[in-house]
């Protein structure tokens, strides 16, 4: 199947950081792989540059990997791109009435999409991909809601992962000193990592713990202080017992997805990096986003719901979202760390067998010759 000469819009303004610059672009490069022209217009440049350091910041339009780069500064900037097939709002950024108004008049006006937020809940498969109707222009907005069945909107994934080996070996250009486990942190500030260093200082392992600057930072700098640990540094590795706390400079999408595969465990946050880590097929623990009256638990136990996993790994994700995970829950789930491997390799293999998000989006387009 051959797509027509289309050329794609992508819109989004970041609320999340990282999360939503990640998950823009990584869309972006995949339609672009699919042979669709793609202009991504974002708000926050300097914040997409954390992942992509070949963007210039003072450029307000450019292309890098192919990707057209406009920066988003006025409501009416996404009027330049009135030509183009497909439109994808992410995470209802909004696109302004006058150009509501402007689509309205276009004698074949884009496809419209509004690409929500991953969604695990049983809710999802009855909400993905209806319309919403503009209640000014009668324009209809398809919602295409992400997820992991096959009823949703798929997950974004490059065709290269069907046939990439899990690759255990260590990262020989990355700065780490030898270890017998090498563990990664991108979680949020949130995260209760006490019970994790606790089992960490007492275990007969030595262990790399990976963090990256900003929430990941803050959460393990928290721990070591109710440990009474010495001050973490920013610039070099904190040594305490056999555990290494190495911090890291954010990584380029290719590079963070390296890493990911040579982990013995990986803990994530948000949405853009779990994805990744299950692409990885290695053992994860996932830090959902925290929302009011921990909404965000019904969305872990959705997840949990429609996938293999250990009994201990199962009780230390859940109890590690409410945050009171201890070191008694940390050991127990370590030593099911070989049959989380397989339960983790075996859900990636169901998930490999689905099409992706983009294969789903643009067969649903009916943008093909």
């Amino acid at each position: 199947m051959a797509v027509a000469a289309m050329r794609c819009s992508i819109f989004c303004k970041i609320i999340d950081n990282l999360g939503d610059a990640g998950v823009s672009w990584r869309l972006a490069r995949q339609l672009h792989k699919a042979g669709i022209e793609c202009t991504l217009l974002i708000d926050q440049l300097a914040t997409l540059a954390q992942l992509v350091p070949e963007i210039n910041i003072n450029l307000s339009r450019q292309i890098q990997s192919g990707i057209h780069i406009h920066h988003w500064t006025q409501p009416t900037d996404p009027l330049a791109l009135l030509d183009h097939s497909l439109w994808i709002e992410c995470f209802a950024c909004g696109w302004g009435e006058p150009v509501w108004q402007a689509l309205a008049q276009c004698d074949t006006p884009p496809r419209l999409y509004l690409l929500d937020y991953l969604g695990t809940e049983a809710w999802v498969s009855g909400c993905h991909a209806l319309d919403s109707i503009h209640p000014r222009t009668g324009l209809r907005q398809r919602f295409w809601i992400p997820g992991f069945s096959r009823d949703t909107g798929g997950l974004l994934r490059e065709s290269a992962m069907e046939t990439l080996p899990v690759a255990k070996e260590r990262p020989a250009d990355l700065p780490l000193p030898a270890s017998d486990r090498l563990i990664s942190l991108f979680c949020y500030a949130q995260a209760p990592l006490a019970g994790l260093l606790e089992y960490l200082l007492h275990e007969d392992y030595s262990t790399t713990l990976v963090v990256f600057p900003g929430p990941s930072w803050q959460a393990l700098d928290q721990a070591c202080q109710t440990l009474h640990l010495p001050t973490l540094s920013l610039t070099a590795p904190t040594q305490c017992a056999a555990l290494c706390m190495q911090p890291l400079p954010l990584l380029h999408p290719t590079r963070y997805d390296q890493l990911l595969q040579q982990c013995d465990l990986n803990l994530v946050r948000g949405e853009d990096s779990f994805i990744r880590a299950h692409w990885a097929g290695r053992p994860l623990l996932w830090h959902a986003y925290p929302q009011p009256e921990n909404a965000h638990l019904a969305k872990v136990c959705g997840w949990l719901a429609q996938r293999p996993i250990s009994p201990a790994f199962r009780h230390l994700q859940q109890v590690f979202n409410q945050g009171n995970a201890t070191r008694h829950d940390y050991a127990n789930a370590f030593k099911e760390l070989e049959a989380e491997s397989a339960c983790v390799c075996a859900f990636r293999q169901q998930l490999l067998q689905q099409t992706s998000l983009v294969e789903r989006l643009l067969a649903d387009t009916g943008l093909f010759q």
